[in-house]
């Protein structure tokens, strides 16, 4: 490695600080907030702890599970999944592929027929296949129709028929042929999928993490300095507070189409990747509550359009240590078009009037307090422009020693496991090959 090449990193969420760790002293952090943390953030109400949004830790990586264990000692819970579906007036377990039972028989036959014949026809994909095709082909019309359809457009505000396959990936849920019959028979409660079991600070919410690793670190990190421009040519950044900084590598997890809109000159190539990088933006709604309220599951999706928000999660149940006896918190979750966020009083109360519908504010629940936490790039829309753009973006980036991770600066769909993965992955590459880094950064190719 070139122990002498200045290595700047951008945005102190877990990819950044996962990074620099890897790093040492020869790593810069800059952080545009006051915080370090991204999304990863935690407030403080009395006696209540309320993550900006839901955060929780699934393991499949042994070195990332032993470094987070490291980080955090004692301080980890951790349990089961306990997450429900609700639908035409009935809650189910999730996945609903596997838990039918309950609905009309004509619902669950078109489920479960369906299911079965695109199982025997096993017909393999064709070039162009959207998100709808593949649903169809993989789960059947039935479970298109009357769950995933309708949720995956409440929540990306586009219709399926314009998503790539990618949008499900690895985070949906397979459950295999028997268990769809078994689930249409009787109730039953199969834990399956990637967060089947979840791990969370036991204290202090899920800022701590972050927080961790940054006392981890060989330098502090510089908050208060965000990003204002990259002078890419004589490879300079200038951040609020600190100035003009000059680079051999610069690590950001800043989200793609902003980090784009930071380059100086912007070329028209990027230019035209920017416009067509989408994502959809998310308000969390979170209802600090004392009295009569939902108290054993952990979260419900929500698909019919008549509530405002697609997923409610209630972070108190899985971790009792987040609120006070007696008391409890309800977290609605509510995506927005790009550029098309309602305004926070009338969200509020709009899912304020849902939970009650929906029964997990009950009657004399007292709302004690209101939190809203607006995340502008909230997921990104996987449609037909995303492979092409992300790709050419991602590869010129990297050709100027510009290396762009993390969940928004990949522009992907990852957890925080993911992001800690690739940026001690990232923070390691530079290490060992210093500026001849951005030649050997792998864009993966997502089609």
């Amino acid at each position: 490695g070139d122990p002498a090449v200045t290595v700047l990193v951008a945005g102190a969420g877990l990819a950044g600080l996962s990074a620099a760790l890897s790093l040492g002293r020869r790593a810069r952090v800059f952080e545009r907030e006051a915080r370090v943390g991204g999304t990863c953030r935690t407030e403080i109400a009395g006696r209540f702890t309320v993550d900006h949004a839901g955060h929780y830790l699934h393991f499949r990586d042994a070195e990332i599970r032993r470094l987070v264990h490291r980080m955090l000692g004692r301080n980890l819970m951790s349990a089961p999944r306990d997450s429900w579906v609700h639908l035409k007036g009935l809650d189910t377990p999730y996945p609903f592929q596997a838990n039918t039972f309950g609905h009309d028989a004509k619902l669950i036959r078109e489920c479960v027929m369906g299911s079965a014949r695109a199982r025997e026809a096993a017909r393999p994909g064709k070039p162009g296949e959207t998100y709808e095709d593949w649903i169809r082909r993989t789960w059947g019309p039935g479970f298109l129709r009357h769950f995933m359809k309708p949720f995956n457009e409440k929540q990306f505000h586009i219709r399926l028929a314009q998503l790539l396959p990618l949008q499900g990936g690895r985070f949906l849920p397979k459950p295999d042929p028997n268990e769809i019959v078994r689930g249409a028979l009787a109730r039953r409660h199969i834990s399956s999928g990637y967060n089947a079991m979840l791990e969370h600070p036991r204290h202090g919410g899920i800022e701590v993490l972050p927080l961790a690793f940054a006392r981890a670190l060989a330098r502090s990190v510089k908050t208060g300095s965000p990003l204002r421009r990259i002078h890419w040519r004589s490879r300079v950044a200038e951040f609020a507070g600190a100035g003009p900084q000059p680079y051999g590598v610069l690590v950001s997890s800043l989200p793609l189409p902003e980090l784009l809109g930071r380059l100086d000159p912007l070329p028209p190539a990027m230019a035209r990747a920017r416009s067509s990088l989408r994502s959809v933006g998310v308000l969390c709604l979170h209802y600090l509550v004392r009295g009569p309220h939902e108290r054993t599951k952990h979260w419900i999706y929500v698909p019919e359009r008549r509530f405002s928000f697609f997923r409610v999660g209630f972070p108190a149940n899985i971790n009792h240590a987040d609120a006070p006896p007696g008391a409890g918190i309800i977290s609605a979750e509510m995506s927005y078009a790009s550029g098309r966020r309602p305004g926070i009083g009338a969200a509020l109360a709009r899912a304020r009037l849902g939970l009650r519908d929906l029964g997990v504010l009950g009657r004399g629940c007292r709302i004690v307090r209101e939190i809203a936490v607006d995340i502008p790039c909230g997921y990104v829309v996987f449609d037909r422009a995303y492979p092409q753009a992300r790709g050419a973006a991602l590869r010129w980036l990297a050709a100027r020693n510009i290396l762009s991770i993390g969940r928004y600066g990949s522009w992907v769909y990852g957890g925080m496991e993911d992001a800690m993965r690739e940026g001690l992955d990232t923070g390691r590459l530079v290490a060992a090959y210093g500026e001849r880094a951005g030649a050997r950064f792998r864009v993966e190719d997502l089609r």
